[in-house]
């Protein structure tokens, strides 16, 4: 009987010590991109005034990162299919950084839209390929524990 090349690969795993410290950080960078979605609608009183938007208007601004992010996340795990996890989640990271400081000086709808319309671009970087790098970080034994921390951390901010 052959033995399970399967088998032997997941016996041969190599634990990495920083495990766990990339969980906290993929799970504070979910709830930080989170954030930055789900705090427009209390800020909404505020962008009414400073603005001048209408209803439709506002309503366009909270939606565009989820319509943007529908579009892009099947691109962004492609990309990180081939250039690997954590470089797509950096620039995924990186994108929503700038839209976040960003979105401080707009001073109309079009900029404020396109700057949501850029965090869902980073959206589906970073959301699909959190999971990925669980896998790739953790062994097979701790990836449940490990998703379900990650999970934890996106409804968090939902």
């Amino acid at each position: 009987m052959k033995p399970n090349p399967l088998l032997q690969a997941l016996t041969k795993w190599s634990v990495n010590k920083y495990r766990w410290i990339m969980l906290v950080m993929a799970c504070l960078l979910s709830i930080s991109l989170g954030c930055s979605h789900f705090l427009i609608p209390s800020l909404a009183y505020r962008l009414f005034s400073e603005l001048r938007l209408t209803h439709a208007q506002f309503t366009l601004i909270f939606v565009a990162p989820t319509l943007v992010s529908t579009f892009t996340a099947m691109p962004g795990g492609a990309l990180a299919d081939q250039y690997g996890v954590k470089p797509i989640i950096a620039i995924g990271a990186f994108l929503a950084v700038i839209s976040s400081f960003a979105r401080v000086l707009t001073p109309n709808f079009n900029g404020m839209f396109a700057l949501m319309c850029l965090l869902g671009i980073s959206l589906g970087f970073v959301i699909p390929n959190l999971p990925k790098l669980v896998s790739v970080w953790f062994p097979p034994k701790e990836v449940p524990l490990a998703n379900c921390c990650l999970y934890y951390g996106f409804c968090i901010w939902k």
